[in-house]
């Protein structure tokens, strides 16, 4: 058993993390058993939308309740569930009769939040190239008080896209609008797109995976 314990290459509880770095843990999310991706949305009294309420109350230690709170999500490597925090986050934020917006990053494979109900449309990409206004990426979705800008069709060139200072000139702007912003981000250990939202954001919270990451 402890050399099991000793050859163990993956987070097997958060007290591995705990013992690792001196950063809060500021949620724990159940595994989901359903089919769905918007589980706060469709399964209301679920454990698991629970804990996306408690989530949701944790942000308030950290944010300014007074201005606009940005948060941006990433992780080490896909399937760790960081989109889907992403987006049943804002689904709860949103439901707490909280104006939000949702914002897909990753232009390298661009996510179409599919169960939010949205058109094809322009998205970030768009914006980025300027081919399109920031007013016209923006998507009503399905549930009131949450909008959504989605990656868009990936560009030949997304990482040069990804430029600091026109990601900064658009958040100032969404500031304006909306009480929370959440960034769905790439994987921060993979690619370098989602260090420039790192001065950008109010908060950043890394998403790890039990038995994955």
């Amino acid at each position: 058993l402890r050399f099991k314990e000793l050859t163990r290459i993956k987070l097997n509880s958060a007290d591995d993390i705990l013992r690792q770095i001196e950063l809060p843990i500021i949620g724990q999310i159940y595994k989901s058993n359903k089919k769905i991706e918007t589980v706060v949305t469709q399964h209301p009294r679920s454990h698991i939308t629970e804990s996306f309420r408690r989530l949701r109350t944790s942000l308030n230690y950290f944010m300014n309740n007074d201005d606009c709170n940005i948060a941006m999500l990433t992780s080490t490597i896909s399937g760790e569930g960081k989109s889907f925090v992403s987006v049943n986050l804002a689904l709860s934020i949103a439901n707490a009769n909280i104006k939000c917006l949702l914002i897909g990053t990753d232009l390298r494979k661009p996510k179409l939040y599919e169960n939010l109900n949205i058109k094809p449309g322009p998205g970030l990409s768009d914006f980025l190239s300027r081919q399109a206004t920031l007013p016209e990426v923006i998507q009503k979705t399905s549930t009131e008080h949450l909008d959504l800008i989605w990656a868009g069709v990936k560009p030949p060139n997304p990482g040069e896209l990804i430029v600091e200072s026109r990601i900064e000139e658009m958040l100032n702007e969404l500031r304006q609008e909306y009480q929370y912003i959440i960034i769905d981000t790439a994987p921060i250990g993979i690619l370098a797109d989602a260090s420039c939202f790192l001065n950008l954001a109010d908060l950043k919270i890394f998403v790890t995976r039990i038995n994955h990451t």
